[in-house]
């Protein structure tokens, strides 16, 4: 009898400790949940923080960043800190255009862009993590925008690939926002590598009122970063927007990816 009384108490003693462990278990995991959403949301808090950073700077874009050692003057450029670096011009427009860049960016293809810009207005470079999600990189700049419209009349966006969908994305956000928006070699309709890593899939829709698109397409086989593609992802169907193909050409040479922006801000020069 007393046998059986202690089996008895060992396997009411064995399952309480099973119970209590599962207990533990389930509830430290829920901890452990709250403690990584919690260090996430944090994470993306912070990265929006710097990315809304804006930096004004009296310098000199022709002396700071010489075209001369263009490569050099890329590379000082995207060692910028995150978030929107000012350079006022003279001509104490009450207008910016904005500079974005796209992945993977080594600066170089944006330094024409910088200084043919800022002799014509304020000029901002907006610096930001590309290895962001199309998501959140939008919402970062939709954010800025919103600040930028009460410090200036006029504001033109020069976005280049990835930085294409998400000022595109970010222009949609902020509608009410009188924007020129330039898309430049920016792959519109998706790419396979941020569909599997972001599942974007493209952008549709309409132009908001009162905003300005153009969207300029190079010529696929000449662009490095599309033409091993199963499809051309600049084409999209966005109402309302403005759609330029570029020549094979520009100055005696290949117009492709990156060459695209300089023979964009010469446009934007001539037609100002």
């Amino acid at each position: 009898m007393q046998a059986q009384d202690f089996k008895a108490k060992l396997r009411a003693s064995t399952l309480f400790f099973i119970l209590t462990a599962l207990l533990c278990t389930s509830a430290c995991q829920k901890t452990k949940d709250q403690v990584i959403a919690s260090e996430s949301s944090q994470q993306a808090s912070q990265q929006a923080s710097q990315q809304a950073i804006i930096t004004h700077t009296d310098v000199d874009p022709q002396k700071a960043y010489p075209i001369s050692d263009v490569k050099a003057s890329g590379l000082k450029l995207m060692g910028l800190n995150n978030g929107l670096h000012l350079f006022p011009s003279p001509s104490k427009q009450k207008e910016l255009i904005l500079l974005i860049h796209g992945y993977g960016s080594h600066g170089y293809e944006w330094i024409h862009a910088l200084h043919q810009g800022h002799q014509q207005a304020d000029i901002g470079f907006y610096k930001w993590d590309d290895q962001l999600c199309h998501h959140q990189a939008s919402l970062n700049l939709s954010k800025m925008l919103e600040t930028l419209n009460n410090q200036y009349q006029k504001i033109k966006i020069y976005a280049h690939s990835y930085g294409g969908i998400i000022s595109a994305l970010a222009a949609f956000q902020q509608k009410n926002l009188a924007l020129d928006v330039n898309l430049i070699a920016s792959p519109l309709a998706g790419h396979p590598k941020l569909k599997d890593r972001c599942g974007f899939e493209g952008i549709q829709g309409k132009v908001p009122e009162g905003q300005n698109w153009t969207q300029w397409q190079t010529l696929v086989h000449l662009d490095n970063a599309f033409k091993n593609l199963a499809v051309n992802p600049q084409i999209v169907s966005i109402d309302g927007m403005k759609v330029v193909v570029l020549p094979e050409e520009y100055q005696g040479q290949r117009l492709g990816h990156n060459w695209s922006i300089s023979y964009v801000i010469d446009q934007m020069k001539s037609s100002h």
